[in-house]
Formats: C-alpha cells, sequence, structure tokens
C-alpha cells in the first residue's frame, strides 16, 4: 500500500500494523517507514485513545531504526568482477 495525500490516519495505522514483523524484510520495513513518517506529519503532538497515550518521541526511535534497516537493505548489492589469479 502506498498512502498519499488523499491518506487517512487510519489508513497509516493499519498500514503500519500489517506491517509489524518488518524485521528481515526490506518491503515490510519500507511500508513500516512510510506508515509511521505519514502518522508523525498528520497526528498531533499527543494523540490519547483507549486510556494510551503515544507521543512524537515513541516514534522516533523505532523511525530511525527502520531507516537504518532500509538504508542498508537498499544499499547492499554485490558486484563481482572475474579476475585471473596473480603469481607474485
Amino acid at each position: 500500500m502506498s498512502l498519499n495525500s488523499d491518506s487517512t490516519l487510519g489508513q497509516a495505522v493499519a498500514q503500519f500494523q500489517d506491517n509489524l514483523s518488518w524485521e528481515g524484510n526490506l518491503t515490510k520495513a519500507q511500508n513500516a517507514l512510510e506508515a509511521l513518517r505519514f502518522i508523525r506529519l498528520v497526528r498531533p503532538d499527543q494523540m490519547g485513545q483507549f486510556e494510551q497515550q503515544l507521543r512524537h518521541v515513541d516514534l522516533t526511535g523505532e523511525i530511525e531504526r527502520l531507516q537504518a534497516f532500509v538504508k542498508v537493505g537498499s544499499g547492499s548489492r554485490a558486484s563481482f568482477v572475474r579476475g585471473r589469479p596473480r603469481i607474485l
């Protein structure tokens, strides 16, 4: 799912929940990161629901973990070059 300007907070939360087990999966990590960025952008600084409170600080650590994983996962391309052994 790709979030856009027509997306709702509920859709972003659902996307994050669908990708909670992102560890080791680049696609899920990208989707979770997108959802958290959207949530951080559109929700107020503090949100209470069902007697639980979420703050932006709570999201920052998870966003940083996701960014680090996506950065490593996106840049880990291997290239092999055929070579000849040299005898010194």
